[in-house]
């Protein structure tokens, strides 16, 4: 399976994307859909997010952990929120965005499609722009349809982005009521649904890759039971055939509600200055039919060693994953939360850090390996360790997953292995603070999308580290190798074989031979990792008294220079 190895999330953001089969869905879905598809989150029955009329507001309303003071949160009377921040970054650019909480699991088993089908109608003529007329309107004020207007639907989101390359007034007030005709001004004439509906099929056929449908087999394997193997957002082709313009208004008035929208607002512009337009944008949108309740998500229990093999011979190599997948809710945001998730992130560094030296070693059957640990839609907490390699060396490389996996939580990490994960996650904190001014207005706002989507508070990059400093440096090796096993529990192993190696032709089914080296990989003992002496300086041996400054000088424009003197002699 093509994958995208960037190993276990190094960012310290509080919501990094995930690892594993979860971290495919971006490029995977986006690859989907002619508009990007991305993954979203759904909240647990009892967390806030899936029915955020009766909850807190904002993801910090229900928090200690205080969001970016340079951010402005607001809510129209209507529900409708906003949330603005200003940022010079490409100067004069502003990104504004539409996110609205409804996506494909929000859809009945007659609308299958329908969410992303809709966002596809929505260019396609509405109250301000007849069809065929927005293009024209971006064109119009310097935008390109793609990169700067666009458009992705997800499992439980729905996003419509607009990039304006000015900031001014003018530009402001007409991207707004791009935005307001999506939330609100949907036309879905007849004859433009039936035109869509051929692009919308011909994009199905077309993206039916090998990589979508192991993806797909794999989620009916892992979550059996949900909505989620059901409701991939490109939908079913039987479905599609029939979805009319009827169908798509019902589900666009009841989803499309103001309590449901955030206004995202990054750039180089005036708070002041957008506060009356968007007030009298979005101030009026009135809800146009009563709230649905969500469909069942349902339920899964993964018990006992469960195997799973997927064959496609056109991918470029087999992907092998060990993983547990339990339903159990995401906790709420709070400071104790986040200690908890760094003792987890700090193991999986480590862990991490050992895979990549089993890929550096002479002769290794890796061609690539990584680990992932978190929450996937809020409710569905998984672990993962997956790796890439031929297909003649699948039975080579699982036991090297195996018994690496099972090192860590019978023997645990080194002292020396904490200290450079700590040094490694404390470092990527200050260069975020340090880059913090250089950061782009559009990746600040799909960033904070991102948070909404997972119900997680947006911190500045100062903040991040002032949190999470003492938490690093209090860290115990006791708490990294708990909070790895807390990870892993035992009650149950998924094993995963995927892509081009061909298991079939023998006596013994795919799973069963799975099975087999699974197991016979488990009775081979695995040692204590072992302290190795820290490479030293190969050149010169470190003076025994430290050296002094002989004498500085600062020369034009600042510049200061000196010689340090070391046994008498002078140097530099």
């Amino acid at each position: 399976m093509s994958r995208t190895r960037t190993s276990f999330t190094r960012c310290p953001a509080p919501a990094s994307p995930a690892a594993g089969v979860w971290r495919i869905l971006i490029p995977l879905l986006a690859a989907l859909l002619v508009v990007a598809c991305v993954p979203a989150r759904l909240g647990h029955p009892d967390n806030p997010a899936r029915a955020l009329t009766s909850g807190p507001t904002w993801p910090h309303a229900g928090s200690d952990i205080a969001p970016d003071p340079d951010m402005v949160f607001g809510r129209f009377p209507n529900g409708m929120r906003y949330l603005l921040k200003q940022n010079r970054t490409p100067l004069d650019r502003v990104s504004m965005h539409l996110y609205l909480q409804t996506g494909s699991l929000n859809e009945r088993d007659e609308e299958s499609g329908a969410a992303h089908f809709l966002e596809h109608m929505l260019f396609n003529g509405s109250t301000h722009f007849p069809p065929g007329e927005m293009v024209r309107f971006f064109q119009r004020i310097g935008m390109q349809f793609g990169p700067d207007a666009n458009a992705r639907t997800g499992f439980t989101q729905t996003v419509y982005d607009v990039l304006l390359p000015k900031g001014e007034a003018r530009n402001i007030a007409e991207g707004l009521l791009v935005l307001s005709d999506f939330a609100q001004g949907a036309l879905l004439a007849p004859e433009e649904v039936d035109k869509e509906r051929r692009v919308i099929l011909a994009e199905k056929r077309a993206r039916d890759s090998a990589e979508f449908r192991m993806l797909k087999a794999a989620f009916r394997f892992e979550l059996p039971g949900t909505l989620v193997p059901a409701r991939f957002p490109i939908g079913e082709e039987e479905v599609l055939r029939r979805i009319d313009a009827s169908t798509l208004r019902a589900y666009y008035d009841a989803w499309y509600r103001p309590d449901r929208m955030f206004l995202v607002m990054v750039g180089d512009f005036s708070i002041d200055q957008v506060m009356p337009m968007l007030s009298q944008t979005f101030g009026d949108i009135e809800a146009r039919a009563d709230a649905r309740a969500l469909p069942d998500f349902g339920d899964f229990q993964h018990q006992g060693l469960k195997p799973f093999y997927h064959f496609e011979g056109k991918t470029g190599g087999t992907s092998l994953r060990i993983e547990v997948l339990e339903h159990t809710p995401q906790p709420a945001d709070t400071v104790a939360e986040r200690e908890r998730a760094l003792r987890r992130d700090l193991a999986g560094r480590i862990f991490q850090n050992r895979l990549d030296d089993l890929l550096h070693e002479p002769g290794t059957v890796l061609t690539s390996a990584g680990i992932g640990m978190g929450y996937f839609l809020q409710q569905i907490k998984y672990a993962e360790i997956s790796a890439d390699c031929k297909p003649e060396n699948w039975d080579k490389a699982l036991p090297v997953l195996e018994q690496s996996l099972r090192k860590a939580l019978t023997h645990g990490f080194l002292p020396s292995e904490l200290n450079r994960a700590k040094k490694d996650y404390l470092a990527q904190l200050e260069r975020q603070v340090r880059e913090s001014e250089t950061r782009e207005s559009d990746h600040l706002a799909r960033q904070i999308m991102a948070l909404l989507n997972a119900w997680r508070v947006m911190q500045s990059p100062r903040q991040q580290l002032d949190l999470l400093q003492p938490m690093i440096a209090a860290a115990t090796l006791g708490e990294i190798n708990q909070a790895f096993r807390d990870a892993w529990p035992d009650s149950h192993r998924l094993v995963l074989v995927t892509g081009n190696a061909d298991l079939s032709g023998a006596a013994r089914p795919p799973e069963e031979k799975i099975l087999a080296v699974y197991r016979e990989s488990s009775t081979v003992a695995v040692a204590a990792p072992v302290e190795t002496q820290a490479a030293r300086f190969p050149y010169l041996p470190e003076p025994a008294v430290a050296g002094r400054i002989a004498d500085q000088r600062m020369l034009a424009q600042g510049v200061q220079t000196g010689r340090i003197k070391v046994h008498g002699q002078c140097v530099g």
